[in-house]
């Protein structure tokens, strides 16, 4: 299918949601219809002899797609009820080599990295996971299921006939595309999914396909090169084995819920992510902190604790080593308030937390009126909006940390702490500022950390003033 604009792009999309959308209502004795609308939209076509997939490298008109595409849906939804077994002769893909079968995931692979999942969007729900979502949700469960189901029949069928193998592996194919098209799905615009949704759903759609290409990969490469499918299964060679594993860790992602699904469980994910990087930062920092100063200059050396690197070693060993890390007095001063201003931080992160779920009280409780529908879509913004400033909080905070290790440069830690001060200042003074009521809790704790911080900002500068 040939792309050439934006406006060919948004006719796609349109288009393969308005009809999965239709086809989802339209289930008879057990047919897949949503699978079927996929394969209408993969649909298959003859060129130079062979079945190729058709994709957004293929020369197709966009118009002359839309419109086969959409007649396509329209007659099976006509005709479903009336001949379920022209239906299911209709789905059945043509044979496929394994060639084909990797290009189209390698498309497959292309198109999930190219969807934009860094701008923020307009939320259309928080707490309730709307119907249509979820059915995105289940339809890349589903996928995955059959990706890890046919994955491990992949491998040990490798032992046994390479014929058999490949037609297994168009399985593994269609797994994978219902894991892309649920992923495209939460990506439309008017789902109202939020950019920490889109993210999860994206990274966990990717992670799929990107093993089952190594997977498929491996036997692919060891028939190219003359071994035998028996010798890449054996035990000095379980390359099999791991490939189906690393398939099967991916596809757990949705098989047992690890990805969030819906806005709040997304954006309550990389909430508290966020706050688990801060505690990690101050234990390390704080450590250093309680080891006291460095008495002098002169014996810098003799005081730390000397560690033979070059010396053999278990990479555990490595790691809990002692490498005499150690503040002087000067950088002592310096460390204490910054690591006061990453614990502003992660108070601000939580206040986020809580704030949120304030609005989306709102969101929920409010009765079905047009006033109401105003002050139910501003909630909506308020909570995108400010999760984006505890974002930018939770992110500044790494490279702060960064700054921290001996030897200290003040002025660089001076203005990077500085801006970081500005970000949470500015999220606690959002929070503060919201036109709706905050619960008394969230009201207290902002306030608390805003005084706070001036306190971590005039330690600061004392310090670096200080240390020059």
């Amino acid at each position: 299918m040939l792309v050439n604009s934006n406006n060919d792009k948004k006719k796609i999309t349109s288009i393969l949601f308005y009809y999965s959308s239709e086809l989802r209502h339209h289930r008879s004795r057990g047919i897949d219809t949503m699978h079927f609308g996929l394969t209408l939209f993969l649909k298959l076509r003859r060129k130079d002899g062979r079945h190729e997939t058709v994709w957004a490298n293929q020369e197709l008109p966009i118009d002359s797609f839309i419109h086969s595409f959409g007649s396509s849906c329209c007659k099976f939804i006509l005709k479903h009820n009336k001949s379920i077994a022209m239906a299911s002769s209709t789905t059945e893909n043509p044979r496929m080599d394994i060639s084909s079968i990797l290009e189209g995931l390698k498309r497959l692979s292309l198109s999930l990295r190219d969807l934009e999942d860094r701008k923020s969007h307009t939320l259309g729900h928080y707490k309730e996971i709307p119907k249509n979502v979820q059915q995105s949700y289940d339809v890349m469960q589903k996928g995955a299921s059959l990706v890890h189901a046919t994955s491990t029949k992949y491998t040990l069928l490798g032992k046994l006939s390479a014929e058999e193998q490949e037609r297994i592996a168009q399985d593994l194919l269609r797994g994978c595309q219902l894991v892309a098209t649920g992923a495209l799905v939460i990506f439309d615009n008017s789902y109202g999914c939020c950019r920490s949704t889109r993210f999860h759903s994206k990274r966990a759609a990717r992670g799929v396909v990107a093993t089952v290409i190594s997977l498929v990969e491996a036997f692919a490469e060891a028939q190219a090169s003359g071994s035998t499918h028996t010798e890449i299964l054996e035990k000095d060679n379980n390359v099999g084995a791991q490939k189906c594993g690393a398939v099967w860790q991916t596809c757990d992602a949705f098989i047992n819920k690890k990805v969030p699904q819906g806005n709040r469980n997304a954006m309550r994910r990389d909430l508290f992510t966020w706050m688990m990087e801060c505690n990690e930062t101050m234990e390390e920092f704080q450590e250093l902190i309680d080891r006291g100063p460095i008495k002098s200059s002169d014996n810098l050396m003799a005081s730390k604790k000397k560690v033979d690197f070059t010396a053999e070693m278990s990479f555990e060993e490595f790691c809990q080593a002692d490498a005499g890390e150690q503040y002087t007095e000067k950088e002592m001063e310096i460390a204490k308030p910054v690591v006061a201003l990453i614990k502003c931080s992660r108070g601000s992160i939580n206040v986020t937390l809580k704030a949120s779920d304030c609005a989306g009280d709102i969101v929920t409780n409010l009765s079905s009126t047009e006033e109401n529908d105003e002050k139910r879509v501003a909630a909506l913004e308020w909570i995108g909006k400010v999760h984006d400033l505890a974002r930018t909080v939770g992110e500044e905070m790494t490279d702060l940390g960064t700054l921290l290790y001996p030897t200290l440069a003040p002025d660089d830690i001076e203005k990077k702490g500085m801006e970081q001060a500005q970000a949470v200042s500015a999220l606690l003074e959002f929070v503060l500022d919201a036109e709706f009521e905050l619960s008394e809790e969230v009201t207290e704790m902002a306030t608390k950390i805003r005084n706070g911080l001036q306190v971590r900002r005039d330690e600061l500068t004392k310090a670096v003033e200080a240390s020059k």
